[in-house]
């Protein structure tokens, strides 16, 4: 497990960070391959150099499209948004029943302010695919912005993140990059 601050912990055997615990009476993680990368928003406890994970949600975590044919902006709310390390991370509310809903981040581009700072505005592609509005589901959602590394600077620019949220409309979360 390697926290957004970039501290390792492993579960076999110590690192220079820690060691990593998996409290396996709360947490199912059946059907996670091994030696595979994945995204995940995790509850965990910190004893010295060792963390134990007590629950673990995965995240939806692709990179930005430049380009998309027909985006789509059905209504969902954003329960809460934050920047955490070299992502846009956010808890994300839509209702549904039964069918599977399309996400996607959108890249409409960067532009030069005239404060003297850059803006990357992204938009939440959310196509809910036919779904009705039965139960409320939460998604994760994690945006990697290390792709802009080389056209925006950490502290001085600001990324736009924009949603079509349930009963305001559009609504345009403020960052910083």
């Amino acid at each position: 497990m390697t926290l957004d601050d970039g501290t390792t912990y492993e579960q076999s055997g110590a690192t220079t960070s820690g060691t990593l615990n998996i409290n396996t009476q709360t947490l199912n993680i059946q059907g996670l391959k091994p030696d595979t990368l994945y995204r995940a928003i995790c509850l965990y406890s910190l004893q010295g150099k060792a963390a134990t994970l007590y629950s673990l949600s995965l995240a939806f975590a692709p990179e930005p499209q430049s380009h998309m044919d027909d985006v789509k902006m059905d209504p969902c709310t954003i329960q809460s948004i934050w920047r955490g390390g070299d992502y846009i991370n956010a808890r994300m509310l839509v209702q549904g029943q039964d069918q599977s809903h399309i996400v996607a981040f959108i890249d409409n581009g960067i532009e030069d302010r005239e404060t003297g700072y850059k803006q990357l505005t992204l938009y939440l592609h959310h196509d809910q695919n036919g779904d009705a509005e039965a139960f409320t589901h939460i998604v994760y959602l994690s945006c990697p912005l290390r792709g802009y590394a080389d056209d925006l600077v950490k502290g001085r620019d600001s990324v736009a993140f924009v949603v079509n949220q349930e009963g305001k409309g559009l609504t345009t979360f403020m960052l910083p990059y």
